[in-house]
């Protein structure tokens, strides 16, 4: 730890009184943002699974927040605050972005290799900051996150960026650097690191605290600290000395409660535990940050500073009887306990606090910083500034806020009495918050039609158009490609950008593309789930990387091509010669003998993953029949898909697998380093494939393929490291482990992302 201060002359600048913010703020006014100190310090305290109503300053009774209760005195303290999404990695995007997730299309709990994107549209915070002056740290502690996120508006404006390191076992990362202590100790690190490079910058920091995420394992010292109130509570104080002498992780406790015989009791003391638990992780996370900031103080940073303290979103403790269902101690769904998550701000110098019951969500602070700070708001933001609500917290800057889930199901609004959340049940619910904030009963058929009409057409404007964009990219001479696509369940409403022929769930268009990149959208009824497309061209070359689906090259997309043989389209075959194999993937398939085969050219030397995917489940009898340079992933049981993988070193690799006669796939793919190969060097049963036809499908399983690796990209992960990507192009996302090791299925388990 530095032992000197940090001298802050270059920020002791005159800035305005609290009372002058609001006549100074731009709003509608079209005045002058307020003055602040120039570049003061900003401290960003994200903490994971915090839900407002179990903090002392948000008015619960047991005293879980000490620290935190003491900054909230002194802080504009936000406690109608919403958060954007009930996973991790979509909230904390929205919350750097000012955007909502239906806008930056980040939805799964945990950034994922082919399905999180970098928002191109956006501006992070960390951008914005940085191009001010400011040097930027980030300490992330997700332990399913432990390499830089690249590739997503996490990564993006970071001088340093501190995660749990890969080369830690994943049964280990989450009692090591998950720990809350572990990650001050890291901030400390950061602060350590700009003392020593940078100090002449302002700093921004960011802190990710894990805890109070399951599984719940406060410190030994902590763990008991609240478990005789709320066994009292249930009316089981009889089993608080069994319970306390057990170690919360390692199934003991659990073992001890489902001995109970009676099924009231036993899951009353369920619930007990579990809260008791959460709730002392809330205390040793409390004193972790208290530790954060007196490091702070002592560097002469804390009192000139901007602080935001949030959460990424909450967690269910209710009982299953209050109507929610099986969901406690998970944050699914959207309601109260994991939408309605803590916001305080400090401004610099100040000591008087203040509490607003204005409606506010996660996404505000953005654009609250940018007007603070005064710095550029292009490009816009989703969010708006709360900078009227530290002059007048009785003021208002929302009529109504809006949360969604990282399913991609549900989607909540809440206005400043009422929740409407529609997509799960059949008929859109509606709860009084405000009188019912456990939301046990649904006043849907109570309200006015009026009311209930305009929550309907307001949640119907903010749900995000379904368009799917087709990009084609100029070649060395104008060409022209013949688009037809069937969808699965979707249907097409319009084509913007071509003219075309729509049927219910197919559509057919035309792209002359010449000099300018050739954009056409589809817009549709609803998310598309599965799709098959066919582009015939006339271009003079392979097009996989000129013809984009969205901004994403086809050759990276989720799409699965299917090949086809030249002579199986009519137009005479190409027998392949016999020393005509450098780049090549020769793919041979027997439905009569049931054989699959694969076979790599010897200039072919990367990761290679080949895909299986059949009608229903594979058949169980699916065997490997050898091949050298690669493992085969049998499928899981009721799973569609079998996998092979390898890293290829030496080239002219090759694999083989069978299957009963009657139980052939659908079709075979094959990726390397991450892409489809190039149709030309594609050999399909001894023949070249058609070039001027490219045939390709979006699965309808929404899923995530998940294995580990050896060497990737130039760096070793260790054994347990979890490399995810994604054959399709949902976005409603769920996880398949079939390829995963068990101690990383446990993991994932633990942390809720695996039922």
């Amino acid at each position: 730890m530095s032992s000197a201060p940090f001298r802050f002359a270059r920020f002791r600048l005159r800035f305005l009184a609290l009372s002058m913010l609001a006549a100074t703020a731009c709003g509608d006014s079209g005045q002058a943002p307020p003055r602040f100190p120039d570049s003061p310090p900003v401290i960003l305290v994200i903490i994971d699974t915090l839900r407002a109503d179990h903090l002392g300053f948000d008015g619960y009774a047991l005293p879980t927040s000490p620290f935190l209760d003491e900054l909230a005195a002194q802080s504009h303290q936000f406690s109608a605050n919403t958060t954007q999404c009930n996973a991790t990695f979509a909230s904390i995007t929205s919350i750097l972005t000012g955007l909502y997730p239906k806008t930056h299309r980040n939805y799964t709990a945990v950034a994922v290799k082919g399905v999180s994107s970098a928002s191109d549209d956006a501006s992070t915070l960390a951008e914005r900051l940085r191009a001010q002056g400011y040097y930027t740290t980030a300490v992330l502690s997700h332990p399913s996150m432990t390499q830089r996120l690249t590739g997503t508006a996490l990564d993006r404006g970071w001088d340093s960026f501190s995660t749990l390191s890969g080369y830690i076992p994943a049964e280990e990362r989450r009692h090591v650097t998950g720990k809350a202590e572990q990650t001050t100790e890291r901030a400390f690190k950061q602060l350590d690191e700009w003392a020593m490079t940078d100090s002449e910058s302002p700093l921004f920091i960011w802190v990710h605290y894990f805890d109070p995420h399951t599984p719940y394992d406060p410190p030994k010292e902590k763990r008991n600290r609240f478990l005789r109130q709320h066994l009292a509570a249930a009316g089981y104080s009889v089993h608080e000395e069994a319970l306390a002498s057990l170690e919360p992780r390692g199934g003991a406790r659990q073992a001890y409660i489902d001995g109970i015989l009676d099924d009231a009791e036993r899951q009353a003391v369920r619930l007990a535990n579990g809260r008791a638990l959460y709730d002392a992780e809330i205390l040793a996370c409390d004193e972790q940050i208290a530790r954060l900031f007196e490091r702070l103080r002592e560097e002469g940073l804390f009192d000139e500073a901007l602080v935001i303290v949030l959460a990424d979103h909450g967690e269910n403790l209710e009982d299953e009887a209050w109507g929610h269902g099986s969901i406690n101690f998970s944050h699914q769904r959207l309601f109260e306990g994991v939408t309605r998550t803590p916001m305080l701000v400090k401004l610099p110098r100040q000591s008087d606090g203040s509490v607003s019951a204005a409606l506010t969500q996660n996404i505000d602070v953005l654009p609250t910083v940018v007007e603070l700070l005064g710095l550029a708001v292009d490009p816009v933001t989703e969010g708006r500034s709360l900078v009227p609500l530290l002059d007048d917290p009785k003021a208002r800057v929302h009529e109504q806020v809006f949360v969604e889930s990282s399913d991609h199901v549900e989607k909540g609004l809440r206005t400043e009495t009422l929740k409407f959340v529609d997509g799960l049940n059949p008929e859109p619910q509606v709860f009084d918050w405000v009188q019912d904030p456990n939301e046990t009963r649904d006043i849907a058929s109570e309200l006015p039609a009026g009311t209930l009409l305009g929550l309907s057409e307001a949640m119907r404007s903010f749900r995000p158009l379904n368009a799917v964009g087709v990009r084609a990219i100029p070649d060395t001479a104008p060409y022209e490609l013949i688009v037809t696509v069937n969808f699965d369940e979707a249907r097409t409403e319009s084509v913007v950008g071509a003219s075309a022929r729509i049927e219910p769930q197919r559509v057919a268009f035309t792209m002359a593309v010449d000099e300018e990149p050739l954009e056409v959208l589809l817009f549709l009824d609803r998310p598309m789930r599965g799709s098959r497309w066919t582009v015939s061209h006339s271009a003079r070359r392979d097009l996989p990387d000129s013809i984009h689906l969205g901004r994403t090259p086809l050759a990276e997309t989720a799409a699965v091509p299917i090949w086809h043989a030249r002579d199986s389209l009519g137009v005479g075959g190409q027998p392949v010669a016999a020393n005509d194999v450098g780049d090549t993937v020769t793919l041979q398939q027997d439905d009569t003998l049931g054989h699959w085969s694969l076979q790599l050219g010897p200039d072919v030397s990367e990761d290679v993953v080949v895909e299986l995917q059949f009608a229903n489940s594979a058949p169980t009898a699916l065997k490997f029949l050898g091949g050298v340079g690669f493992n085969f992933l049998g499928p899981a049981p009721s799973s569609r898909i079998a996998h092979l993988k390898g890293t290829v070193e030496t080239g002219a690799e090759s694999a083989s697998l069978g299957w009963p006669p009657e139980r052939g796939p659908l079709f075979a793919a094959v990726k390397i380093h991450d892409r489809w190969p190039d149709t030309r060097n594609v050999i399909w049963n001894g023949q070249r494939v058609a070039e001027d036809l490219l045939e390709f499908v979006l699965p309808p399983d929404t899923r995530i393929t998940a294995d580990l690796l050896g060497a990737r990209d130039g760096w070793i992960e260790p054994e347990g490291a979890l490399i995810l990507f994604t054959t399709t192009a949902s976005q409603q996302v769920e996880l398949d482990t079939s390829g995963l090791a068990p101690e990383a299925v446990e993991e994932l388990r633990a942390l809720g992302y695996v039922k």
